[in-house]
């Protein structure tokens, strides 16, 4: 019995050393980008990225949102607040309507900065493309994030507005 609890701590340790390790050396900066169709017009695409009052029902791991600032009848600064106590706060700093919004993460409780970029294009259908350009200053969340792929965001990203859009 013994043996079997040194070998199952020998290999909990060897993975947890393998997990840091593999955060440490993961770059901190990450660029990339996804293009979809969504079955959906530019207007519909947009109404949804646009519409903050809606998070928490489109993305299940918000739990609330708290709008800081006002531009016009919408939010320009807002902050999530995650199903695990954390936040993310949020402002709008670009957009053309039905064309493109860039939104810029200020700060995280879980260490991830950024700014994300949605280019939307189509009549009928809309061609939409998310870019991100981020920072992860947490060595845990960044072996995570490497580990599921830097580009999970992304992937979420496209089908959260593709289901959201239907």
């Amino acid at each position: 019995m013994r043996k079997l609890f040194a070998y199952i701590l020998g290999t909990v340790m060897s993975i947890m050393v393998v997990f840091f390790v593999v955060g440490l050396v993961a770059p901190k900066e990450y660029t990339g980008s996804k293009t979809a169709q969504i079955s959906a017009p530019p207007s519909r695409v947009w109404a949804v990225l646009t519409d903050i009052d809606s998070l928490p029902k489109n993305r299940p791991e918000i739990a609330r949102v708290e709008k800081k600032e006002k531009d016009g009848p919408r939010a320009k600064k807002w902050i999530e607040h995650t199903d695990m106590d954390g936040f993310i706060v949020f402002e709008r700093v670009e957009e053309i309507q039905n064309k493109k919004l860039v939104l810029k993460m200020v700060e995280s409780s879980f260490g991830m900065t950024g700014t994300w970029t949605y280019e939307l294009s189509g009549n009928e259908m809309t061609q939409v493309t998310v870019k991100e350009n981020s920072q992860i200053a947490s060595v845990p969340l960044r072996a995570a994030m490497t580990l599921m792929g830097r580009d999970a965001n992304l992937k979420k990203e496209i089908q959260i507005i593709n289901k959201a859009a239907q």
